[in-house]
C-alpha cells in the first residue's frame, strides 16, 4: 500500500471513529448534524382544583400520538396526581435520580417519567435540560426534543422574583426543543416570563376576581363570553390562541363548541391543536 492509500485509510478510520463517537453521544443525532430545532409548543392550564386542568393536557397535548413535541415527557410532581395515575411510569425523587433516568431513557424515543424535584432543583436541571447558555449541547436538543410537564407553575415562577435560569425555560427552550406544559390555579400569580411565550392559554372554572379580570384584559371582547361558559358547564374549557387572538369554546367530551375572534371572518378557521 503506497503512501497516498495509507494516508486515506487512515483518514478513513479517523472518520469513523468519529462517527460511532457521536452515535453515542447524540442519540437523535440527525438535528445536530443537519442543525434542525426539535419541535416545541407552550401551553399553560388554569383553573381552580379538580376542574380538569390534567385531563384536559392529556387529552389534547400529553397524547404522543397526536403530536411529536410530547414524545418524551419529563412530570415535576408537586401535588402527587401524576404519581398516583401513572402507576407503571418510572419516577425519581431528587435531582440525582432525575438525571440518572434521563441518562438511561436518552435513546429511547417515546417515554413519560415522573419526578418530584424543588425549585432549586428544577432550577438545575433546567440548565440542563436546555443547555445554557450553548443549546446544541443541552439534553433536549440532543435527544430530538422532549416536553417538561409542570403541576403549580405559579409556585415555580411566581409572578415576581422568578430566578433567571427558571425564566430561560421559557425564553430560549424553544431553539432546545424543549416543550412546557404547566398548570395553575392561579393565572393571575404566573410571571409574565412564562405566559409571554405560551401560545396557548386554557381556561377551565375560574372564579377569583384577579384572574377573571386576567381574562377580561388578555381576551378583550371575547372575555364575557369565556367566562360565562367556563363557570356554566363543568369540565368546559375555553382554550385560547394568543397568537391568532382567537379562543375555541371546547365541550368536557372535547368537541370544539364554537370559536371566536376579534375578527368574525376568522372565527370558523381557528386552528386547534389535534382536537
Amino acid at each position: 500500500m503506497n503512501r497516498r492509500r495509507r494516508h486515506r485509510h487512515r483518514r478513513g478510520l479517523t472518520r469513523n471513529r468519529q462517527h460511532r463517537r457521536l452515535r453515542l453521544l447524540l442519540p437523535n443525532r440527525r438535528h445536530r448534524l443537519k442543525m434542525i430545532r426539535p419541535p416545541s409548543e407552550r401551553v399553560i392550564a388554569c383553573g381552580q382544583s379538580e376542574s380538569g386542568k390534567t385531563e384536559f393536557l392529556l387529552r389534547h397535548f400529553l397524547t404522543a400520538s397526536r403530536t411529536k413535541c410530547a414524545e418524551r415527557q419529563l412530570v415535576v410532581d408537586r401535588t402527587g396526581e401524576w404519581f398516583e395515575r401513572e402507576k407503571y411510569a418510572p419516577t425519581a425523587t431528587g435531582l440525582a435520580d432525575t438525571v440518572r433516568l434521563l441518562d438511561d431513557y436518552a435513546t429511547r424515543k417515546r417515554w413519560r417519567i415522573i419526578v418530584s424535584l424543588s425549585n432549586e432543583e428544577v432550577e438545575q436541571l433546567g440548565a440542563v435540560l436546555v443547555g445554557i447558555p450553548d443549546v446544541r449541547k443541552g439534553y433536549s436538543y440532543n435527544v430530538g426534543g422532549m416536553a417538561l410537564v409542570v403541576s403549580e407553575v405559579d409556585l415555580l415562577v411566581p409572578f415576581a422574583n422568578a430566578p433567571e435560569e427558571l425564566r430561560s425555560l421559557w425564553r430560549r427552550g424553544s431553539h432546545a426543543g424543549l416543550s412546557i406544559y404547566a398548570d395553575t390555579q392561579r393565572p393571575s400569580n404566573v410571571s409574565k416570563e412564562a405566559t409571554s411565550q405560551c401560545r396557548w392559554m386554557c381556561y377551565l372554572a375560574l372564579y377569583e376576581p384577579a384572574d377573571l379580570e386576567y381574562i377580561r384584559k388578555q381576551a378583550g371582547m371575547m372575555a364575557p363570553e369565556m367566562v360565562a361558559w367556563i363557570q356554566g358547564t363543568q369540565y368546559a374549557a375555553a382554550l385560547f390562541d394568543q397568537r391568532r387572538r382567537a379562543c375555541h369554546l371546547i365541550a368536557p367530551n372535547g368537541v370544539v363548541k364554537r370559536t371566536l375572534s376579534h375578527n368574525p371572518q376568522d372565527a370558523s378557521v381557528g386552528e386547534t391543536p389535534s382536537l
